[in-house]
């Protein structure tokens, strides 16, 4: 079964891309589960990954271009994301392209649907320069956890 693809183009949005691929290979989740437009919690999820602790400190992460946090914050994964630095306008673009994939395929909270983001490191010519956000069906199993690879 062919699921709907929601694709970050390098050459359009390149440290975008880079941001998610990663955050992907530091370990973070490729399985993700949309939250729904849950405001507040999106916004605890939000501060909650634009902080760290050293020695039971917190401290915010520098304000560096715009954060960008993957896991992204619409999702039950957001808020132990890792944060990259990327120019505004990308950021904003995210947010438009996820906010139209969700609204273009009928994505709501509780629909039974993940997004799951692979790996960039094949080498086939389809992956070549894109960063992929597929939808799979929550029926099927998790995919296995896969160990990160460097990039090519």
């Amino acid at each position: 079964m062919a699921y709907p693809e929601l694709v970050f183009d390098w050459s359009i949005h390149r440290e975008l891309a880079d941001n998610i691929w990663h955050a992907q290979m530091a370990g973070h989740p490729k399985v993700l589960t949309y939250n729904g437009p849950d405001m507040t919690l999106r916004k605890e999820q939000r501060k909650a990954a634009m902080h760290y602790q050293v020695d039971g400190d917190n401290y915010e992460i520098p304000h560096i271009l715009s954060r960008d946090e993957y896991p992204f914050a619409c999702t039950v994964e957001g808020g132990k994301a890792w944060v990259g630095h990327i120019p505004g306008r990308e950021n904003s673009a995210q947010g438009g392209l996820i906010a139209g994939f969700l609204k273009r395929h009928h994505i709501i909270a509780g629909s039974g649907r993940a997004v799951k983001v692979p790996r960039e490191g094949d080498q086939s010519p389809s992956w070549a320069g894109y960063q992929v956000v597929q939808i799979r069906s929550w029926c099927y199993p998790p995919s296995p956890v896969e160990n990160p690879v460097t990039k090519p």
